[in-house]
């Protein structure tokens, strides 16, 4: 399998700069030109303009490359992916290239509630293993899901420093709402305010709440 990849890729680099006629279909064209405008046009009209942030979400592209462009020429505030591994991708993929001197901040939009997932992304949380102002942000839906974040927290921070585990940085959260369209995921708006209220409460040693996230 890993030797079918690899060719795919080296046909796949044969046809840069081929045109569009003699490419092997069905395959997936990005016209750089055309990217690079929309994300001039969306960082004019929203972020120039609008004042807001812009956070797009990687699983339209799954492409270090393109999430690159959307922090650089976009203007993008942060990046959304959906689970843990594709933000550890991300993140190791937008460090190890040509990197502007902008704090990485990447949004996992799914609730993760696997022990060791939350293991982990507290591990990189409390010891910064990205580098200091690189950051993961988690949403929770629930106060149990909150207080097993909370939970992973503090055993990563007693792994690093022993008995004083109040010390060491928080994980960025945000309370995950319903808006009734999907019913996938999230609490319900009636219940969003307890939720944060809940989190601030029982959980603000270990979890930093910045706000809501509704789909």
């Amino acid at each position: 399998r890993k030797s079918m990849m690899s060719a795919t890729k080296d046909r796949a680099q044969q046809m840069v700069g081929h045109h569009v006629a003699q490419l092997d279909t069905p395959c997936l064209v990005v016209r750089e030109d055309l990217l690079k405008q929309n994300l001039s046009s969306m960082h004019r009209f929203l972020v120039l303009e609008k004042k807001k942030e812009i956070w797009p979400h990687c699983k339209t592209h799954k492409c270090v490359s393109i999430a690159r462009l959307q922090l650089e020429s976009g203007g993008a505030t942060g990046l959304c992916v959906t689970k843990p591994s594709e933000a550890l991708g991300m993140m190791e993929g937008l460090l190890s290239g040509d990197n502007s001197n902008q704090p990485l901040d990447i949004l996992i939009t799914s609730p993760v509630s696997a022990p060791s997932k939350l293991a982990r992304l507290a591990d990189f949380s409390v010891n910064r293993l990205f580098g200091s102002g690189n950051q993961f942000r988690v949403v929770v839906d629930c106060i149990e899901h909150a207080q097993q974040l909370a939970t992973a927290v503090r055993e990563a921070r007693r792994e690093r420093y022993g008995a004083s585990s109040a010390h060491g940085e928080r994980l960025a959260v945000l309370v995950d709402m319903d808006p009734g369209l999907i019913g996938r995921t999230g609490v319900s708006f009636g219940g969003a305010k307890a939720l944060c209220i809940d989190v601030v409460q029982s959980c603000s040693a270990e979890l930093e709440l910045r706000g809501l996230q509704c789909y």
